[in-house]
């Protein structure tokens, strides 16, 4: 059985996991993402926001977790669960949020420890 005779007015989305679990195994990672915008682009809008949100809350992260140990121990935690992506647009938005000066002494604490080079 295709995929072309799976889909059909009566198609119960159970019966589509053995078809869906087969078709994984043999995507490469550009492979499934070029499927979820397929998906996507060719949903009905409320659908499509729905496949965004699933697919947002399954690849990332998520926010950084309250401190239960210390913010540095949590931060550290956190980065090693976060894809480099996320982790550029909390820098970027981190690094924004502070003054001048907060920036520049950053950069001189970290110079000073041998972080940034």
């Amino acid at each position: 059985m295709n995929g072309i005779q799976l889909l059909n007015e009566t198609t119960e989305p159970k019966d589509l996991i053995p078809f869906s679990d087969k078709l994984e195994r043999k995507l490469s990672p550009l492979g499934a993402s070029n499927l979820l915008c397929v998906a996507i682009r060719t949903a009905p809008p409320e659908a499509a926001c729905t496949l965004m949100n699933g697919a947002l809350n399954d690849l990332s992260a998520g926010q950084p977790r309250a401190a239960l140990l210390s913010y540095a121990d949590e931060a550290r935690f956190w980065t090693n669960l976060a894809p480099l992506e996320e982790r550029k647009v909390y820098m970027a938005a981190i690094w924004q949020s502070l003054s001048t000066s907060e920036q520049s002494a950053f950069w001189s604490f970290t110079s000073q420890r041998g972080v940034a080079a």
